[in-house]
């Protein structure tokens, strides 16, 4: 399995590994969209946000911190 997603949350974790790079977005997301990344986004209190005002945008969050992942994941 590429990613590991969460239908209900609408998230999906990616393992980098198992993708080549430059990935089209289209792939990452399965739909075309605008493309928004967010490098470090920290407790994820402005992703999360945004994410809801803009649903159509396809969000992209990197965080090398785990205890970041998962209060935004709680978000």
């Amino acid at each position: 399995m590429p990613a590991l997603y969460s239908k209900l949350l609408g998230i999906v974790l990616l393992r980098l590994a198992e993708y080549e790079f430059p990935t089209p977005p289209e792939r990452l997301f399965s739909r075309s969209g605008p493309l928004v990344a967010e490098v470090g986004f920290g407790d994820g209190r402005f992703i999360a946000a945004m994410s809801r005002r803009h649903p159509e945008w396809n969000w992209l969050g990197a965080e090398v911190s785990g205890t970041s992942v998962v209060r935004t994941l709680k978000r």
